[in-house]
């Protein structure tokens, strides 16, 4: 939905979220946020693997593309690190693939 002014997008923006929140509740982003947290203490190897990549990013050693490298699309982009022994070793896709790649390997 394209819009004439930041104004209008806020206000659309707003309206969104009111209602969503009504039908959902707010309960949902404190559930995500233990959720992370519980993953974080399960994995503490993969926690620090994410740590080495990014400071290999911050130091310019490694450069985060800006296209999925499985649909193409030019989104935000994520590491997926198929392997946690080779922590500079990813594949740089989007959410969406992101989420196909963990469906993947968990049936395997």
């Amino acid at each position: 939905m394209p819009y004439k002014n930041k104004k209008d997008k806020k206000a659309h923006n707003q309206k969104y979220y009111k209602k969503w929140y009504a039908k959902n509740g707010r309960e949902r982003a404190a559930n995500y946020q233990e959720a992370i947290e519980e993953w974080r203490k399960k994995h503490p190897k993969a926690i620090k693997v994410q740590k080495r990549l990014r400071e290999a990013i911050e130091k310019g050693k490694i450069i985060r593309p800006k296209i999925c490298s499985k649909c193409k699309r030019k989104v935000k982009i994520s590491a997926h690190h198929p392997d946690y022994s080779r922590p500079l070793e990813v594949i740089w896709v989007c959410s969406s693939c992101h989420k196909k790649l963990h469906k993947i390997t968990s049936k395997k």
